[in-house]
C-alpha cells in the first residue's frame, strides 16, 4: 500500500489532507480485500480470531486481567499469560528512552540535511 502512496505522491504533490485521506482510503481498501479474501476462502482472518479476542479483551480491561476469569473468553484466558502479559508501565518507559536515544541522533541528522 505504501508504494501506492508513493506514486501518488511522486506525481503530484499532496496537501496533507489530501494526503491523510488517501492513506485512509488505501488502509480501508486493503483491509475490505483483506476481509473478502477470508470471507472467500474461510480462511486468513478466521484463523486469528482468538488474537483479535485477547487485544480486544486487552482494550476493554485497559491492559489489566481482570479478577474474575469468567470475564474473559476462553481464547483471551488462554493467551493472556507469559509472553502475552501486558508490559508494565516502567517497561514501556525504559523501551521509549531507548528508543528516543537511538532516535535523536537520526532526527538531529535528518533535521540538517532537509
Amino acid at each position: 500500500m505504501l508504494w501506492l502512496l508513493a506514486v501518488v505522491e511522486r506525481r503530484a504533490p499532496l496537501a496533507p489532507l489530501r494526503r491523510a485521506a488517501l492513506a485512509a482510503g488505501t488502509l480501508a481498501l486493503g483491509l475490505g480485500i483483506a476481509t473478502a479474501y477470508s470471507r472467500a476462502t474461510g480462511t486468513a482472518l478466521a484463523e486469528y480470531g482468538h488474537v483479535f479476542e485477547l487485544l480486544f479483551a486487552k482494550l476493554r480491561h485497559l491492559g489489566e486481567r481482570p479478577d474474575d476469569p469468567r470475564a474473559l473468553s476462553f481464547g483471551a484466558r488462554l493467551l493472556w499469560q507469559g509472553p502475552f502479559e501486558t508490559a508494565a508501565l516502567r517497561e514501556v518507559l525504559a523501551g521509549s528512552l531507548v528508543a528516543a536515544m537511538l532516535a535523536g541522533p537520526a532526527c538531529l541528522d535528518a533535521a540538517c540535511t532537509w
